[in-house]
C-alpha cells in the first residue's frame, strides 16, 4: 500500500520550473560540444598550457609560433602576435582585473613576453619581455600565473621567478624545487601561491611569512605525489625572502 500511495502521489506532483538560463536545462539540451576552435599547431606536450580564457570572455590559443584569440561575445577572431623567440610556445595566460587585456606567454627557450591584446580600445602591442637565462639548458618557462600586476613564472630548472610588471627589474627567485615547475596557482585571497613540479612535489608559499609553509616548523609535511603535478598584491621581496 505504501508503494501504491507513492506511485499515486507522483502522478499529481508537478515538476519544478527550470529557468531558460539554468545550467541543468542547458546540459539537458546540449549533450555535445558547443564551440569548436580551429587550432592548427597547438602543442601536444602534456605539460603545456596552450589555452587561456580571459575575464573579458576571450579564449586565446597558442598555435605554433602564433597566438590567436576569439571574443565569445562578438565571435570575432583576432591575431595577437607571432613570436620569433627561440623554442616552442609553452604556456599562455590572460591577466586579471587591471591587466585583463594583457596576455603573457612563456617559451621553452627561456623567454616570456607580455602583450596588450588591444581589446576594449587599449593599444595593442608588446609591453614587456623577460628572460629566465641566457638560452642555456633548463631555463624553459613551464608555467605562469598572475596576481593583479604580479607575475610568477615556473622555470624548468626548478626556480620560481616573481616580479611586478610595472617594475620588472625588481624580480626575485626561489629555487626550492628540484625539478621543473609545471604548475602555479594563487589562492583566492592571493596570500598563498601553490607550486607543483614534475617530481610530484607541491610547495605552498605564504608571502606574509616570507617562506614556504614547509619551512614554518608547524608539523606540515611535504606534499608528495607519484606523478607530475600539472594543476595545483603581494610584494616580491616578501614572498621568497629568507
Amino acid at each position: 500500500m505504501t508503494l501504491l500511495r507513492r506511485s499515486a502521489s507522483s502522478l499529481f506532483r508537478t515538476s519544478p520550473i527550470i529557468r531558460p538560463t539554468s545550467v541543468i536545462e542547458n546540459l539537458n539540451k546540449h549533450k555535445h560540444c558547443l564551440l569548436v576552435l580551429d587550432s592548427p599547431g597547438v602543442s601536444p606536450d602534456p605539460e603545456a598550457s596552450p589555452i587561456s580564457w580571459s575575464q573579458n570572455n576571450c579564449i586565446a590559443v597558442a598555435c605554433k609560433k602564433d597566438i590567436y584569440f576569439q571574443s565569445l561575445d562578438t565571435k570575432a577572431v583576432s591575431h595577437l602576435c607571432n613570436t620569433n623567440l627561440p623554442g616552442r610556445l609553452h604556456a599562455i595566460q590572460w591577466g586579471q582585473e587591471s591587466t585583463s587585456n594583457l596576455l603573457a606567454f612563456g617559451m621553452s627557450g627561456g623567454n616570456a613576453e607580455f602583450w596588450d591584446s588591444g581589446y576594449n580600445g587599449s593599444k595593442k602591442g608588446l609591453v614587456h619581455r623577460y628572460s629566465a637565462g641566457n638560452g642555456g639548458v633548463g631555463v624553459g618557462i613551464k608555467s605562469l600565473t598572475w596576481n593583479k600586476d604580479l607575475m610568477a613564472l615556473g622555470i624548468e630548472d626548478g626556480r620560481i621567478s616573481l616580479f611586478d610588471i610595472r617594475a620588472p627589474g625588481s624580480g626575485v627567485d626561489s629555487n626550492r624545487h628540484k625539478s621543473r615547475v609545471v604548475s602555479l596557482k594563487w589562492s583566492t585571497d592571493r596570500n598563498y601561491l601553490a607550486s607543483g613540479d614534475a617530481d610530484g612535489v607541491v610547495h605552498i608559499w605564504d608571502h606574509r611569512a616570507g617562506k614556504s609553509l614547509l619551512d614554518l616548523g608547524d608539523g606540515i609535511s611535504k606534499i608528495r605525489h607519484k606523478g607530475c603535478v600539472k594543476v595545483s598584491h603581494t610584494k616580491p621581496q616578501n614572498l621568497f625572502s629568507d
